[in-house]
C-alpha cells in the first residue's frame, strides 16, 4: 500500500510495480497522520522522508519559510505541532498493525549539535522566492516541515500507550550521491544546481502553486509562472 503527495507520477509507479506479479500494489489517498488501513491489518510499515511534513503549520514564519529561521516563540509551536503530529503517527500505526508487526521509520533530523543539511537549502529557496513573490505571497511561503532530533523521535511512554516495543533508534548521516559525484568532478557545478532544482520542484511545487494561486490566476497561467520559478 503505497501512500504519497496526489501530485506524484503514480501511472508510472504502477507500471513498475505490475511487472513483479508476487504481490499487488494499492494507493491510498488518506493523510498518513489519519487511520489509512483497517485495524491488525499491517504486517511491516515503512515510511522515509515523509514524516518531517506536518499536517498543519502554527501559523507563518516571520520573515522566513523555514521553521529553523523563525523566533523562538515560532520553533516552539513548530516543536508542538510535530509532537502532536508524531503521536497521531504513531497511534494510527499501532491500531493498523498486527500482533508482532514491524515499523520501520527513516525521519530527517539534526544531530545532537544541532547540525542538518535542509536550512541551508530552504534559505537558497527563499532567496529565490523574495525575487519572485509580491509582499503577500512571501507573508503566506511556510514550509510545512518541522525536522526532529533523535530524541524527539523516542518517546517510550507513547509507545508503551500503543503497546509498542521500540527495538532500535539510531541516528545515521545520509549519504547524498549527486554531491559525491559532484566532489569527485563527474558533475559539473551547472548540473549539481539542476539536479537539485528537480528535486526540490518534485516536493515543493504544489505549495509554489498555491501561493502563485492566490490572486486568483488561471491554472494555466499558475503553471506557467511555477515553470518559470524553476527555470
Amino acid at each position: 500500500v503505497h501512500n504519497d503527495l496526489p501530485t506524484n507520477d503514480w501511472t508510472t509507479l504502477f507500471q513498475l510495480l505490475s511487472e513483479d506479479k508476487s504481490y499487488q500494489g494499492v494507493a491510498n489517498g488518506y493523510s498518513f497522520y489519519q487511520q489509512c488501513l483497517p485495524k491488525n491489518s499491517l504486517s511491516m510499515g515503512f515510511t522515509a522522508s515523509s514524516m518531517h511534513w506536518l499536517s498543519k503549520i502554527p501559523f507563518n514564519i516571520t520573515n522566513h519559510c523555514f521553521h529553523t529561521y523563525g523566533e523562538l516563540h515560532e520553533r516552539q509551536a513548530y516543536k508542538h505541532q510535530a509532537k502532536l503530529d508524531f503521536n497521531s503517527f504513531i497511534e494510527h500505526r499501532s491500531n493498523e498493525l498486527v500482533s508482532g508487526g514491524i515499523l520501520v521509520l527513516s525521519i530527517p533530523s539534526y544531530d545532537d549539535q544541532g547540525m542538518e543539511s535542509m536550512s541551508n537549502y530552504f534559505d537558497q529557496l527563499y532567496i529565490c522566492a523574495q525575487s519572485f513573490f509580491n509582499q503577500q505571497q512571501l507573508s503566506n511561503f511556510t514550509i510545512p516541515i518541522y525536522l526532529r532530533s533523535l530524541s524527539e523521535c523516542i518517546d517510550n511512554e507513547l509507545f508503551d500507550r500503543c503497546s509498542l516495543k521500540l527495538i532500535k533508534a539510531e541516528l545515521s548521516q545520509l549519504k547524498v550521491p549527486t554531491l559525491e559525484l559532484y566532489h569527485n568532478g563527474q558533475l559539473t557545478f551547472d548540473q549539481l544546481v539542476k539536479i537539485f532544482t528537480k528535486v526540490f520542484q518534485s516536493t515543493m511545487d504544489p505549495l509554489i502553486k498555491q501561493i502563485l494561486g492566490m490572486n486568483a490566476r488561471s491554472k494555466e497561467e499558475t503553471d506557467k509562472l511555477s515553470g518559470e520559478f524553476w527555470m
